[in-house]
């Protein structure tokens, strides 16, 4: 019994140092990509990024535990992290052979998933609430010959522009625009444009599986816009 104890410390123990030694050496690379020594980043030592050569962390970036980020892309660069850009734990945001940019200064919340295949651009001052999904491609299903997996995707760019407040649970489809200071209520699904200053939110049909999509402003005034 000792002995196990002793070895789930020691294993514990190098565990933690391998990951503050890769945590140095992530932080020492995108100080020498961005040929910028004096940037400041603050990534998690469990984070993992796949091909980092592809990803860009702008000044400020925060990403926090447990996070993946994935930068493979057939562009120079997949993933782009704009300036005071924060992750919270846990997200998962791929580029999937597309782009992912954020211009910055968004926060994203925790169990997000972003998935960049047929683009994505996300504005400035963005708030993403934890477990939502920004989907830019779709699965084929018309044949019912071929199975869905082989049909292929079908890719559509979404847009989320400046000052939005997407709540928990959202889900965003592909060829989605969110236009500036809208906010989409918790648990919406998105598969329309939503114009700049609106309020929209999805609920359900009780006893039926329907789902209505309602647009309002509630009398706030937008008068006044970044």
């Amino acid at each position: 019994m000792l002995i196990k104890i002793i070895l789930r410390t020691c294993f514990c123990a190098i565990s933690k140092s391998f990951s503050i030694i890769r945590y140095n050496i992530l932080r020492f690379y995108y100080y020498v990509i961005t040929n910028n020594s004096s940037i400041r980043i603050d990534i998690h030592s469990s984070v993992e990024i796949r091909n980092p050569e592809k990803v860009r962390l702008g000044k400020n970036s925060i990403i926090k535990k447990g996070t993946i980020i994935n930068g493979r892309s057939n562009d120079e660069i997949g993933v782009y992290l704009g300036e005071d850009t924060y992750i919270k734990e846990y997200c998962y945001v791929d580029s999937y052979n597309g782009k992912i940019h954020f211009e910055g200064k968004s926060a994203i919340g925790q169990f997000c998933v972003i998935a960049g295949h047929g683009n994505i651009n996300i504005g400035k001052y963005v708030m993403i609430g934890a477990h939502s999904y920004i989907l830019s491609s779709n699965h084929k299903f018309k044949s019912l010959e071929i199975p869905y997996i082989f049909q292929g995707d079908t890719v559509k760019p979404v847009v989320i522009e400046d000052n939005v407040w997407i709540g928990g649970n959202v889900v965003i489809l592909s060829g989605v625009t969110i236009g500036k200071n809208s906010v989409i209520g918790a648990g919406s699904v998105v598969n329309r444009d939503i114009p700049p200053n609106t309020i929209y939110y999805t609920t359900r049909i009780e006893g039926k599986n329907e789902l209505i999509n309602h647009i309002d402003n509630y009398g706030v005034d937008f008068s006044k816009t970044l």
